[in-house]
Parts: structure tokens; sequence; C-alpha cells
């Protein structure tokens, strides 16, 4: 009886270290470090165990491998021999019965030390990982200190070893990659936990550093802005009826944008006289330049620091290509910022459950997520793009063009001699 009890405790042992590895490895670091900032004693304890991931390794291994030798050694000292005498009735020989008891042993051991030893424990921990980590971690502690010696000698092998294979033992684990916390934020959308516009800004956030000017800025055949000779009058009418607070103003031409105009500089010559030598330009700002190809987290570094809200975009031959704004990084993120001055007016509007009245400058990829339908990749990025690429021209003024697709149809409902402004999709394929 004295036997199995210390066979027990072995299987118990080994138990033990199996319990704290799964325990401890499970747990959230981020949580652990912040009790451990407020004072917790176990949770600092704990810290200090994860904190030197080779020697709290080191330490569970030698836990185990002792464990498992001892359980070994235990069971063939106190159990074989009698086994294999209680095999007599079998007329066998004393090597051929001894085997057959051994292996016997083997196997009975190895279920007990599997199921009790680590199934079971493991199973535990990994549903109470951080009560049983503050529990245990005292004796985690003594243990490690206890093994020490064999922890050293471990170390050092296994840092010899991988130094020959080229690795830095020293080396900091890798850290969670953009691809991982993508891969997250998918499986957390599927499971309900993370909402749609969450995972598209946490998208958006990833593919910040990677974005273009070009693919944010309003086009240069959309930008609002005046002529240098404009009256102040005039000026502030094309604001109210715009809702623009800032106001670009070029001399002749778009090309040759002079600065930009705050309408709150305007304002107090509204109701009052305006002196002889009076000179629009005086009141204009100066303009930042930036080229298309900018990077928006670079930009919004330069606009940040340098307290900017707007900016020309210019080509490779300093042409104007169009304007971007704080708002328009902002928006790149989170989505669609509506305010008191924005027109409540959609990109794409549902006519029917296969009807879609489209706005030109809707981005291709808006629209293949609204519709679930898939335009051709090309040289584009507009449906506006798109249309005027496949019809090779831009429609005159009610001229109704019509462009296939292998999911259904474009017909442009309206535009002027510069671009496609608006046009009907159908969902459906045409027969031939």
């Amino acid at each position: 009886m004295k036997e199995i009890f210390i066979l027990v405790g072995f299987i118990l042992l080994n138990a033990f270290f199996a319990l704290a590895e799964i325990a401890v490895i499970t747990l959230n670091d981020k949580k652990i470090k912040s009790m451990s900032l407020k004072g917790h004693k176990s949770a600092k304890k704990v810290m200090s165990l994860i904190g030197n991931s080779s020697n709290f390794l080191a330490t569970i291994q030698v836990g185990v491998t002792l464990s498992s030798f001892l359980t070994s050694a235990s069971a063939a000292q106190n159990f074989s021999e009698p086994l294999s005498n209680s095999l007599g009735f079998l007329n066998l020989s004393k090597n051929v019965s001894t085997i057959v008891a051994t292996v016997f042993l083997t196997i009975i051991m190895s279920y007990f030390s599997l199921v009790f030893g680590e199934l079971i424990p493991k199973k535990i921990a990994m549903q109470n990982a951080e009560e049983i980590s503050f529990k245990i971690v005292g004796l985690l502690l003594f243990f490690s200190k206890a093994f020490s010696p064999f922890i050293w000698f471990l170390t050092f092998s296994c840092n010899t070893v991988l130094r020959c294979f080229g690795v830095d033992p020293n080396q900091n684990e890798q850290s969670v990659t953009e691809e991982e916390i993508l891969m997250m934020v998918d499986a957390g959308e599927e499971k309900g936990l993370i909402e749609d516009k969450a995972k598209n800004m946490i998208v958006n956030v990833f593919d910040f550093d990677n974005t273009t000017v070009n693919e944010i800025m309003t086009h240069r055949t959309d930008i609002v802005a005046v002529d240098s000779s404009s009256k102040i009058q005039d000026v502030v009418k094309i604001s109210i009826k715009r809702g623009f607070s800032r106001i670009p103003v070029f001399e002749k031409n778009i090309d040759k944008i002079s600065g930009i105009i705050y309408i709150k500089d305007l304002l107090k010559f509204v109701d009052n006289e305006i002196p002889k030598n009076f000179n629009f330009l005086d009141i204009v700002r100066s303009v930042t330049f930036v080229p298309s190809t900018k990077k928006c987290n670079e930009l919004f570094t330069e606009f940040t620091s340098n307290r900017i809200q707007i900016a020309i975009v210019v080509d490779e031959y300093g042409g104007t290509e169009g304007i971007v704004t704080m708002e328009d990084l902002v928006e790149s993120i989170v989505g669609n910022i509506q305010d008191e001055y924005d027109a409540e007016e959609n990109e794409i509007k549902k006519i029917s459950e296969d009807t879609f009245v489209v706005d030109g400058s809707l981005a291709i990829d808006e629209f293949e997520k609204y519709t679930n339908v898939k335009i051709p990749s090309g040289e584009y990025d507009t449906i506006a793009g798109f249309l005027t690429e496949k019809l090779g021209k831009i429609p005159k003024i009610n001229e109704r063009s019509m462009v296939k697709t292998e999911n259904g149809y474009f017909t442009v409902l309206e535009a002027n001699d510069r671009r496609i402004i608006k046009a009907n999709f159908i969902k459906r394929q045409i027969n031939p």
C-alpha cells in the first residue's frame, strides 16, 4: 500500500508541473502586468516568472522529466517482480515473464500518467489559468531555485546548440504580426465579438501606412476654388452655398494656386466699406503642396506637427491634381464623417433589389462591397473611370451610353464635358 501512495505522489508531481505550464502560458500577459503595476503581490511574482521564459520552461521540463523518471523507477522497483511472479500460472520462463510484466506495467503507467498527470491537469489549467497561476507561483519559484544547477546546465546546452545553427538565443520573441491581428479581427467578427464598423476601422488603420494621397484626395475637377480677382462678396456667397470655410485661390487657372482664403478673414469686410488700396491677395494665406504619391501616414504627421488642415496635391509636373484635408485623412480610417454642411447624398442608392444609381466618383471597391458585383481591374479607381475607359470617351450630355459587365450593365445618366457624373446599374445578365 505504501508503494502505491508513493507512485500516486509522483504522478501528482507530474500533474503539478503540467498544470503550472499551461496555466502560466495561457495567461493574459497585459492583464497580469496591469495587476502587477497596481501592487497585486501574486501578479508581481508571476511577472518575475514569465519575465524569464527560458528559466520558466527549463524549470517545468526538469520537473516533468524528474517526476516521470521517479514514476517509472518506482513502478519498476516495487511492482515489476511481484507482477512477474504472479504470471507463474502461464508457465513462462523467468525472462519472458519479466518482459511481459514490464510491458504491462509500462502500458498501465503510461495511461495513468497521461490521463491524471497530463490531460486532466492541463484541461483544468486552461479553464482557470489566472486563479491557478496565483496559487502555485510561490511553489514554482521554489522549484526554480531548487533546480537552478540543472536549469543553468540545460540553458547553457540549449543556447550553445542554438548558436551552432545561427539562432540568437537572447533574441526577443517575435511580436504579433499584422496578419495575425487581422486574422484575429476576422475571427472576432465571425463570432459576433467585433462589429463590422469596428473591423473596417482596424483594417483601415493598417492600410493607412500604404495608402497614398491620390487615393483619398478630392480630384481637381471637383475642387471649389476662386480667382484672385474675385470680389469678396462673391467669395462669401460661394462659401455659404458650398459650406466651405477654406477655399483655394488661383491666378488665371487651377494649376496656379497661390494660396488659401479663410472665410473668417473676409467677414469683417462683408458689411463694411472695402478700402481703396485693398488687395485680395493680402489676406490669402500660404498653402502647402504635396505630391500625389505621398503616404497618408506621412501627411498626417506633417499636418499635425505643423497644424495644417488643407494641402494642394500636385502631379510630377507641378500641376494641380487635387486637394486633401485633415478630414479626408481621418475619414480614410473611421469612414465618412457627416457634418452640418455636408449634403445628405449617398454615392450609391439602391432603387430596387437589382437596380442602383451610382455616383461617378464612387470608388470601385466601395461599389463591389455594396453590390457584391466584381468590376474588372484596370487603370481606374472610380466608376466614372471604369465607364470612361470602356466607352473610350466621355458621353455627351443626354447621351445614354451603356456598358455591359458579367453581372449586369451600366447606363450613363448624367455627364458633362469633363466626366461622368451619375450612372444606373442593373444587376443581371444581358442576353446577347
